[in-house]
């Protein structure tokens, strides 16, 4: 999916998600605490919302 950044399909934590995936895939990965940190927010945020 090259262009997931740009695509209005996904959800801003599924952007998220996959942002994170790529970070991890990197050899070798990229993954910073602030994107550990973001993802962990939104994720939490989102179960909150979840019914």
């Amino acid at each position: 999916m090259p262009r997931w950044r740009e695509s209005e399909v996904f959800t801003p934590l599924e952007r998220d998600v996959m942002e994170y995936a790529e970070a991890m895939t990197n050899t070798p990965p990229t993954v910073t605490d602030e994107l550990h940190a973001g993802l962990l927010d939104r994720q939490s945020s989102w179960h909150r919302t979840w019914p």
